[in-house]
C-alpha cells in the first residue's frame, strides 16, 4: 500500500486496522511500540503537526493561550472533518515492516498465561530497630526458622528503613 502512493492512504481503512491492532496488543504487548506510525499518520492532518506527524511546540503554546479550551482529538475531527486520504509519516513503513516480521510465523508466539512455579505468602516476624535484628519464618512443612544478632558498625549507620528491608531480605534468603 505504501509503495504505490504514500500520500494517499485511505483514512477509514487505516483507522479500522489500528482498532484491530490495538485489540491484538492485549495478547501481544510487544507490538505496542510499532503502532506509533499508525497513530501519527492518522493524526498528521491535524493543525500543528509537523511532516513526521508530531505536534509542533509552537502550535501547542498558541493553543494554550487561546481563550476557548482546545478541542479533544475526537471533537476536532468531528468539527474539521477527517480527510478521506492521509499522508504516511516516515515512521509508518518501518513500523509496518516490524509488525510484519513479528507476525510472519505460522504459529503465534506463546505467552505464559499461568506460572509454572508458585509461591506461598507466609507471616513472619522481623525487627531491625536499634543495634540489633531478628526474624522468624515458618516454612510449609511447619519448621520454624529464626535468626537474631547485632548489626555491624557499617550497617548500623544506615537508615532504619534500609535495616528493616535488609533484615527481611536476609530472613527470606
Amino acid at each position: 500500500m505504501l509503495e504505490t502512493n504514500p500520500n494517499a492512504i485511505p483514512f477509514k481503512s487505516v483507522e479500522s486496522h489500528r482498532g484491530y491492532l490495538v485489540y491484538v496488543t492485549r495478547s501481544y504487548p510487544a507490538t505496542v511500540p510499532y503502532l506509533k506510525g499508525i497513530h501519527l499518520t492518522l493524526d498528521g492532518w491535524r493543525e500543528g503537526q509537523d511532516d513526521e506527524g508530531w505536534g509542533v511546540q509552537q502550535a501547542v503554546m498558541e493553543k494554550l493561550q487561546e481563550r476557548e479550551p482546545a478541542a479533544s482529538g475526537r471533537e476536532q475531527s468531528e468539527k474539521a472533518g477527517a480527510p478521506t486520504m492521509v499522508k504516511a509519516v516516515p515512521q509508518l513503513q518501518d513500523d509496518m515492516d516490524a509488525l510484519a516480521q513479528l507476525f510472519q510465523s505460522e504459529t503465534p508466539v506463546k505467552r505464559r498465561a499461568r506460572p509454572s512455579n508458585t509461591a506461598i505468602g507466609i507471616y513472619g516476624f522481623g525487627d531491625a530497630s536499634g543495634l540489633g535484628f531478628g526474624s522468624t519464618l515458618q516454612t510449609k512443612d511447619g519448621t520454624l526458622h529464626y535468626r537474631l544478632g547485632e548489626w555491624s558498625r557499617e550497617i548500623s549507620e544506615e537508615s532504619s528503613n534500609f535495616r528493616e528491608l535488609f533484615n527481611l531480605i536476609l530472613a527470606i534468603e
